[in-house]
C-alpha cells in the first residue's frame, strides 16, 4: 500500500511539472534517531519501556512553483533496542526488541515572502507503519506486533537568519494520529486492536550551507505522539479466557538528519 501511495503521489508530481515548467528535484537524507516508547497501565504506571538508536534513510522528490512546494517522501528506520518491562503475565521482564519504522507521505507548503525572514506554512499527510518484534528471553516467548496508522499535520517553518547560501530555520508542527490498527497473535489467536486516535507535535532546527556546489541541510528534530487504549478482546489462554486491550502509549523520537540533493 505504501509503495502504491508513493507511486500515485510521484505520478502527480510528474503530471504537474510540465504545467508549471519547473523541474523536479530529488534528495536523500541519512538519519539517526533515538527511539523511546512507553506503555501505561490504567493506573498511569509505566508497564514497559523500549529505547535505543534507530538509523535510517529518507528519500524525497520535490516540485516548487513560485511560492508553492509539493514534496513526496518515504523513510525507513531499523535496529534492535532494549526492552524493560513486564511479560503478559505481569512478571518483570527484560529483553531486546527488533524495531522497524516506515513512512510514506506528501506535504504541500506555501512560502510568505519577507525581505529577510520568510515563513513557510506546511500541510502534510503520512501513512506510517511499525513492526515491533519483542524477542524471546529468560524462558518467556517473544511477541510480534504490526502497527499501521495515518496522520495529518499543520506546521510553520520560520527563517531565523539568512546570509548568502547559509540559512537557519526553526519549525513547529502539530498533527493528529488516526485509523490506528495493531495486529498481533495471542496464544494462537490473530487479534486486531484499534487504539483510539491521539495527537502529537514535532519541532526542528535546520541549518543550510553550501558544500561542493551543493546546498546541504542539517536538521535536529524532536517528535512525540500518543496512541490511546483500544477496545477489549476475549482471548483463550492456557489459563482460560482472558480480556486483552492495547494500552495507552507514548512514542518520542529525537534525532538528526542530513539532506543531500541528488
Amino acid at each position: 500500500m505504501a509503495l502504491q501511495y508513493i507511486g500515485a503521489a510521484t505520478t502527480l508530481l510528474l503530471l504537474t511539472s510540465p504545467l508549471s515548467a519547473a523541474p523536479i528535484s530529488f534528495s536523500v537524507s541519512p538519519s539517526l534517531q533515538y527511539f523511546h516508547y512507553q506503555e501505561f497501565l490504567p493506573s498511569g504506571r509505566v508497564s514497559n519501556t523500549e529505547s535505543g538508536f534507530l538509523p535510517g534513510v529518507k528519500g524525497s522528490a520535490r516540485l516548487a512553483h513560485e511560492r508553492w512546494q509539493l514534496e513526496v517522501l518515504g523513510a525507513y528506520f531499523q535496529n534492535t533496542v532494549d526492552y524493560d518491562g513486564e511479560s503478559t503475565s505481569g512478571q518483570p521482564h527484560q529483553t531486546r526488541t527488533d524495531e522497524t519504522l516506515g513512512q510514506a507521505g506528501f506535504s504541500l507548503s506555501k512560502t510568505l515572502n519577507h525581505p529577510q525572514y520568510p515563513s513557510r506554512f506546511i500541510f502534510n499527510h503520512e501513512l506510517r507503519w511499525w513492526e515491533r518484534d519483542i524477542l524471546p528471553a529468560n524462558g518467556v516467548l517473544g511477541l510480534y506486533e504490526l502497527y499501521r496508522w495515518q496522520q495529518n499535520g499543520l506546521g510553520v517553518e520560520q527563517t531565523l537568519h539568512q546570509s548568502g547560501a547559509t540559512q537557519t530555520l526553526l519549525g513547529l508542527q502539530i498533527f493528529h494520529v488516526y485509523d490506528v490498527e495493531m495486529e498481533v497473535n495471542l496464544f494462537g489467536t490473530d487479534v486486531t486492536f484499534h487504539p483510539r486516535p491521539g495527537n502529537g507535535f514535532k519541532a526542528w532546527f535546520s541549518w543550510t550551507f553550501p558544500w561542493q556546489q551543493r546546498r546541504l541541510l542539517l536538521s535536529w528534530f524532536y517528535q512525540t505522539f500518543q496512541f490511546k487504549s483500544s477496545e477489549l478482546h476475549l482471548v483463550n489462554t492456557p489459563g482460560g479466557p482472558q480480556l486483552f486491550a492495547e494500552p495507552d502509549s507514548t512514542t518520542q523520537l529525537l534525532g538528526m538528519e542530513l539532506t543531500i540533493p541528488l
